[in-house]
């Protein structure tokens, strides 16, 4: 088997929100962080063919990315992993990972906007830019409000911008250091159980992400 560069991208994603995985048998990818306030979910295009756990992904991400055209075998206690030049033996952890329950999250949606691929970008570099902790979305006086600024400090320096309208007023806060998503297309829905989704328009891919505690829904 090979991965494809999709599902390579994918798991460089996946390896900044945890560095450790478990592999699933059959096609569908997913991880979760140490706090459990990211979880991600996602089908590829190969087949799994049995259930590993991988302690260091980067780490394993670096011997694919070794050489072109690599062959994968899944055998008891690793991977063989081949190409011209020999192949690599890489070990399944042989300790307990913890991973995102299998059961499909569903959220009741209180608010829905879309993000584009250009958004997700814009709003990473105005957020580095500004040392901003927080994305808040706001609905006041009719009107919903995107806030890339520090939630805790009034005078701190901020981007706004107006997504749309509605008629409930709420607070939705989501720290930046958790926004780990792959730019693209997203649908985003905030609910009034403090967690956000982004699905994708283009893949299968979707993120919940929880909000923050000062978040008032």
């Amino acid at each position: 088997m090979k991965f494809s560069n999709e599902t390579i991208q994918i798991l460089k994603n996946f390896a900044t929100i945890n560095p450790n995985i478990v592999f699933k048998e059959g096609n569908t990818l997913a991880t979760m962080n140490a706090a459990k306030s990211i979880l991600a979910k996602v089908k590829i295009a190969e087949t799994i063919p049995k259930e590993f756990s991988i302690y260091e992904l980067n780490s394993l991400l670096q011997i694919l990315s070794f050489s072109e055209n690599q062959e994968i075998e899944f055998g008891d206690k690793s991977l063989t992993i081949s190409n011209d030049m020999g192949s690599f033996e890489y070990f399944y952890c042989s300790i307990a990972i913890a991973s995102p329950p299998d059961k499909e999250v569903k959220l009741e949606p209180l608010f829905t906007f879309t993000l584009t691929s250009k958004d997700i970008q814009s709003i990473t570099k105005v957020a580095g830019l500004l040392a901003a902790p927080n994305l808040s979305i706001v609905s006041k006086n009719g009107k919903v409000t995107m806030k890339i600024g520090d939630k805790k400090v009034d005078t701190s320096n901020s981007f706004h911008r107006i997504i749309g309208e509605f008629d409930q007023e709420f607070s939705a806060d989501i720290a930046t250091e958790n926004l780990k998503l792959i730019p693209d297309d997203y649908e985003v829905k905030l609910s009034k159980k403090l967690a956000s989704e982004f699905t994708s328009k283009n893949t299968s891919m979707v993120y919940l992400i929880a909000l923050e505690p000062t978040s008032k829904m």
